[in-house]
């Protein structure tokens, strides 16, 4: 191998670690709190939880993941919330539920830039990749309202990325409106 064939793979070993390690930290934040609660409820199940049988996994209603969601909510820092609010959008966006994507925006904001979920959508479908990474780098609270400074990336490009930043006001636990940067 010659010196550019090396230095191209290790700047594909470099970028597999990156992203390695944004998956561990996605994980942390948001699925090992998930644990934490369900270990302090002594994994309770009922008929509308997730059963530890593989072949019996049932979902919460939205009513009781709402609940579940306010109860990890309340143990977390403010930062961690806005986090999780945002991720609440890009899920939303991911799984391709534009509708709940478009509810979470604060409605002047809508006015102002997307009219209808149709217009979101284009923006939407436009302007993010189908993989979505999110860097969270900085957070500031002014007031009430929390700006988050975010790259947004392709998972499988992550050099195509852009720098977002994303108002959030939270009203209440689960319970948030959000704007962002036009791009």
């Amino acid at each position: 191998m010659n010196n550019k064939d090396t230095k191209y793979l290790l700047i594909i070993i470099i970028t597999l670690i990156i992203t390695v390690i944004n998956i561990m930290l996605f994980i942390n934040i948001i699925i090992e709190p998930n644990k934490i609660i369900k270990q302090e409820e002594n994994l309770k199940t009922d008929n509308n939880t997730i059963s530890e049988e593989p072949s019996k996994v049932e979902f919460k209603s939205d009513e009781e993941q709402d609940k579940s969601d306010i109860k990890k909510l309340k143990n977390m820092g403010e930062r961690s919330r806005m986090e999780f609010y945002f991720g609440k959008f890009i899920t939303a966006i991911e799984e391709e539920n534009y509708e709940k994507a478009y509810s979470y925006l604060n409605e002047n904001f809508r006015n102002n830039y997307f009219k209808t979920v149709d217009e979101f959508k284009e923006y939407i479908n436009k302007q993010y990749p189908d993989m979505i990474g999110i860097n969270y780098d900085n957070i500031e609270r002014q007031g009430d309202i929390y700006v988050l400074f975010i790259k947004v990336f392709d998972v499988l490009k992550p050099s195509d990325s852009f720098d977002l930043n994303v108002v959030l006001k939270e009203s209440e636990y689960n319970n948030f409106e959000m704007s962002f940067q036009v791009l």
